[in-house]
């Protein structure tokens, strides 16, 4: 009896598998194709953080990789290359050409409505892809504001 009642669970077990099919991995990335070097400094909670500033130099790229398992699976925001579980709410992301000129992007929100500026980081169009590649172009550095000298 002990045998039929073990056989019966190692079955039951073996039915009891997880979809490893369901794992989603994201590859993010950002490149930067300006002929500039860039920072990208974020802002969290309205504030500036020149500590979690991520600097790129010219023709170099950055990579974020995240593993997302159901029922998580909610995709994987452009932003995140900046967020921790403590930094707060990114709010803005700034990008510095050279230390020179400067774009500041604000997240979406019903009084911005970034959905129709294409080169915004935090477009939606720059989120929940398996894959995707947000490129700095020489066009955004054409189109940066001059900080007047150091933007620091």
């Amino acid at each position: 009896m002990k045998s039929l009642i073990l056989l019966s669970f190692i079955l039951l077990l073996s039915q009891c598998r997880t979809d490893q099919g369901d794992t989603k991995y994201y590859e993010y990335s950002i490149k930067n194709k300006s002929n500039s070097k860039i920072d990208l400094i974020p802002y969290f909670n309205g504030q500036v953080n020149y500590n979690s500033k991520i600097s790129i130099v010219q023709d170099g790229s950055i990579a974020l990789k995240k593993e997302v398992d159901p029922p998580y699976n909610d995709g994987l925001l452009m932003s995140s290359f900046f967020v921790t579980p403590t930094s707060g709410i990114l709010t803005h992301v700034e990008v510095v050409f050279d230390n020179s000129k400067r774009v500041i992007y604000q997240d979406c929100t019903e009084s911005n409505q970034c959905f129709n500026q294409p080169r915004n980081i935090y477009n939606p169009i720059y989120n929940n892809e398996l894959k995707v590649t947000y490129i700095i172009t020489p066009e955004d550095y054409q189109n940066a504001i001059s900080c007047g000298g150091n933007c620091y």
